[in-house]
């Protein structure tokens, strides 16, 4: 690191900025730094520090110093503080310390006169900092080092009242006489510095108010009066009587806002909402969101555009409400403030505070306020300022805060965040690998904070491609451990925490057992039986946690835990829970999927049946709908989805298997048919050891009816004579029957009419021996197509007009009109075909099965098309082909029969 990216202050409060952003340091390494950037050479010799640093020899050992340099040497780099025997040195030009900057102005007025020297005493006052030098070291013993600094600070000060004075600067005499008398208040020659200045005023009624506080201040403090101090108010009196009366001028305009961005994406909306402060529409807002988010930058950017609203100045204090620190008082803010307004801080600073805001324009910024008492001193009453708060948590009082109004912040949009990302990285790099910064915004859940994050670790590793610094990424820890940029010292992980240690007890066990769950979003019922709270009860807790930004409420009762405060919330479950509590955890997470599940798989009428078990206590199962069936597995298939492939949770093997059949009719309405593959051929296994032959062959079953519909025909096959071995060693001819069903539709779609006519001969009859009519509806639909196949049109429509007697669900029923409209076609009547086509197009479009539809879509046209309807032909062909290109490209092998039919709707549907 190169020393010009570091500053170090020690002009007040000791501070190490690193790209002008303040590190964290701990009160040791602050008196370290001090003492190093305090001597000439910024080299200590190690004893030395012990002495400094602890109090006394033998209270620290060099094994301490070494840590603490090791500690700071992280921050600023080995460059800066080599790691070398031998006194410690900080390799770090004065310029960078404001301490030389101000002894060479210091110096420079000592040897110079008029303007030259007023000027460098100006310019070196204004290098110092509110609050006494070196305060937050804690115990070392600098005292000597304070006592030199404020010795030079308080002669800086008498050089430059005597200047202006002989000068004629009667008015910037006194403005400094007054932030003098401020910091000092019981020094006599400062006093009577003001007093003599107020005498070239000729306000002798200052005068006599100035004398009288200060007397009293003495008086509190038991200390006299200096000896000459009648003596300077006499004089200072008579000076005013014989003086020009001068109106003071405005006090300076102060400017506390620290840098900001000079680019802000994707909050156009929010910068709009700022500007309400500006028309009048508000005198308060408070700016609200989840940690990193961006709401101090958001802030920040807009009060620095907006500083010509504000001609009197702006006041900013970082009240540290979300930080390992307690936060900061609203009294020692309001001193500052007070100070900053060229005031002397009185016994009360509110009242003082607003009396000074009473006629002036100021903007306020608060920056992360844990809470609306925190902030309520700090409110201007003044009609022409405006405060501006930023906090973690809602603040709904600021509403009673005056026309007060609150602001949310919300993650960037997608495209927001890579222009960011663009920003902060080399634009080619974007540009040259779009997809990759995509995915890398996503993986940051779009939040500002993350994104600083990657892209510093992009610009350290310039040679990488992003998809590889994504790779990297997908390892969960690696952002959450990942240093804030600019502030080395905090990892992403510790910005959270600070928000989560300010929740109460019961909320954080609820945001613990969030971390648990296996998906970003879960609803009010299943974390009512994940927790085991009534919802009533639970909605208490889930306010709290969406106040606080780690939970948003993205509908009614449903909750996102988004990115890094996912990965965070699941850190603190492993380490917070004992692995009892766990697994409870787990289980619960399962029993609700696999009990919801199989209601909402038998309500899309699949009949499914699992071993008996008993509903856990405390689980209310609902009844659904098809549509609200299928609107239930919408929502919660990214939670199957992740216990079926997440480590933690492939351990439940007795789970695996049916959450994978409990998803089977879902997924196929949905076409979700590589899925549905790899989940039931990890099944295939853990039922192998967790259950009986008869459901291991319903999975084997399901698999290759899964295989089928994605053309890998030779392995669906396979697993298919497994099903039926199994079903044979438990003597379930029903199942068999089934899984030849199966198999006669694969001999079909291959045209061995032969081997489909045993297959589905050895299933109908089996079915029809134990008048199982779903069976043989589905069979009979299946046997009819091979008899048209064949030539044999009539057999088929009979058998096929069977189908449609014995059918009881909504997809043998379609199965079979589709069938008959096949046969009206090729027996020369497609006026009959007509109605059973789109009688079966309906009912597979709302059983959602798109390949059927599409088949039946262009039999309809081909029917319409004969019996003169050119325009309905071609809008079946048309919906037709629309359904097919969609399902085709999520195929990895189309089959031959898909591909014909596509090249013929093209055709059909061409102009």
């Amino acid at each position: 690191m190169e020393d010009n990216d570091i500053r170090v202050q020690v002009l007040g409060p000791v501070a190490l900025f690193v790209d002008g952003v303040e590190q964290r340091l701990t009160d040791r390494t602050r008196a370290l730094l001090a003492a190093l950037a305090l001597d000439r050479e910024r080299a200590v010799e190690r004893e030395q520090l012990i002495e400094l640093l602890g109090g006394a020899p033998g209270s620290l050992t060099l094994a301490t110093i070494r840590n603490y340099a090791r500690d700071l040497r992280k921050l600023v780099g080995s460059q800066v503080l080599p790691n070398k025997r031998g006194r410690v040195r900080l390799n770090l030009d004065p310029g960078h310390i404001d301490y030389w900057q101000f002894r060479k102005l210091f110096d420079r007025a000592q040897s110079s006169e008029g303007e030259e020297r007023r000027r460098a005493l100006r310019e070196a006052l204004d290098l110092w900092q509110p609050g006494e030098p070196l305060h937050n070291v804690g115990q070392a013993h600098l005292q000597d080092q304070v006592a030199d600094l404020t010795t030079r600070h308080r002669k800086t000060y008498l050089d430059l009242i005597t200047v202006n004075l002989g000068s004629g600067r009667v008015d910037e005499a006194v403005t400094d006489a007054r932030e003098a008398l401020s910091r000092w208040p019981l020094d006599g020659e400062i006093c009577g510095a003001l007093l003599q200045a107020l005498g070239h005023m000729g306000d002798d009624g200052e005068i006599n108010r100035i004398a009288a506080e200060f007397t009293e201040r003495r008086r509190k403090a038991a200390q006299g009066l200096p000896a000459n101090f009648t003596t300077l108010v006499r004089n200072a009196l008579a000076d005013a009587g014989t003086a020009t009366k001068i109106t003071m001028a405005r006090p300076l305009r102060p400017n506390q806002l620290p840098r900001t961005v000079e680019t802000l994406h994707g909050r156009d909306h929010e910068l709009a909402q700022l500007d309400w402060l500006l028309a009048g529409q508000a005198r308060a807002i408070a700016v609200v969101g989840p940690a990193g988010v961006g709401k101090t930058q958001l802030v920040l950017f807009w009060a620095h555009c907006s500083l010509d609203a504000f001609p009197d100045g702006v006041l900013y204090g970082d009240l540290r409400g979300f930080d390992e620190r307690d936060p900061v008082p609203a009294d020692r803010l309001l001193t500052s403030f007070v100070r900053a307004l060229g005031a002397m801080p009185t016994e009360d600073p509110v009242g003082q505070y607003r009396s000074l805001l009473a006629h002036r324009a100021v903007l306020v910024v608060l920056d992360n306020a844990p809470d609306y008492e925190h902030i309520e001193p700090l409110l201007p009453a003044g009609p022409q300022c405006a405060v501006v708060v930023t906090s973690r948590r809602r603040i709904p009082a600021i509403r009673s805060a005056g026309s007060g109004k609150e602001v949310t912040v919300k993650r960037l949009a997608l495209e927001a965040g890579v222009a960011m990302l663009r920003d902060l990285i080399h634009d080619r790099r974007v540009k040259d690998e779009w997809g990759a910064a995509r995915d890398l915004v996503i993986a940051c859940g779009r939040l500002p904070l993350s994104i600083t994050i990657v892209a510093a670790r992009a610009e350290q590793r310039k040679t990488h491609r992003l998809d590889r610094i994504l790779k990297d990424l997908r390892d969960t820890s690696a952002l959450l451990d990942a240093p804030v940029p600019k502030n080395r010292s905090i990892k992403l992980e510790t910005v959270i925490a600070w928000s989560y240690r300010a929740l109460s007890p019961a909320a954080a066990d609820v945001f613990r057992l969030l971390g648990v769950h296996p998906g970003p979003v879960i609803g009010a019922a299943a974390l009512s039986f994940l927790t085991g709270l009534p919802q009533a009860e639970l909605r208490s807790w889930m306010d709290e946690l969406t106040e606080s930004h780690l939970v948003e409420e993205i509908e009614e009762d449903r909750f996102e835990l988004l990115g890094e405060l996912r990965l965070f919330a699941a850190r603190q479950a492993e380490s917070d829970l004992t692995e009892e509590a766990l697994v409870a955890a787990r289980t619960r997470v399962l029993d609700y999927l696999f009990w919801v599940g199989w209601a909402c798989d038998l309500a899309l009428e699949s009949e499914r049946e699992f071993p008996e078990t008993s509903q856990p206590l405390g689980l209310t199962v609902p009844e659904f709908s098809r549509d609200e069936a299928m609107d239930w597995f919408d929502a919660e298939y990214g939670v199957f989805t992740s216990v079926l492939t997440q480590p933690v949770y492939r351990s439940y093997e007795s789970y695996q298997w049916k959450l994978s059949l409990v998803l089977v009719f879902y997924q196929r309405q949905r076409g979700h048919w590589r899925d549905s593959e790899k989940f039931l051929t990890d099944a295939t296994e853990t039922a192998a050891h967790t259950t009986e032959p008869r459901y291991q062959a319903v999975v084997h079953r399901q698999l290759g009816a899964t295989r089928r519909k994605l053309n890998d025909l030779n392995r669906a096959v396979s697993v298919l004579h497994k099903s039926i071995a199994l079903e044979r060693e438990v003597g379930n001819i029903v199942g068999e029957a089934h899984s030849h069903q199966v198999l006669g539709a694969i001999y079909e779609s291959r045209k061995d009419m032969a081997e489909a006519t045993e297959h589905y001969g050895t299933a109908l009859q089996t079915y029809e021996a134990v008048d199982d009519r779903r069976g043989i509806t589905y069979t009979a639909s299946g046997m009819a197509g091979v008899l048209l196949e064949t030539g044999r049109p009539e057999e088929a429509l009979t058998l096929a007009q069977r189908a449609v007697e014995t059918a009881n669900d909504g997809y043998g029923l379609a199965a079979a009109r589709r069938t008959i409209a096949s046969c009206h076609l090729e027996l020369g009547n497609p006026a009959a075909a007509v109605v059973p086509a789109k009688q079966a197009a309906d009912e597979y479009r709302r059983t959602g099965a798109a390949l059927n539809e599409a088949r039946v879509c262009e039999l309809l046209g081909n029917a319409l098309a004969r019996t003169g309807d050119p325009a309905g032909a071609r809008e079946a062909w048309q919906r037709a082909q629309d359904l097919l290109v969609d399902l085709l490209k999520d195929l990895p092998k189309p089959s031959s029969d898909d591909q014909d039919l596509l090249a013929r709707l093209r055709q059909l549907t061409a102009p």
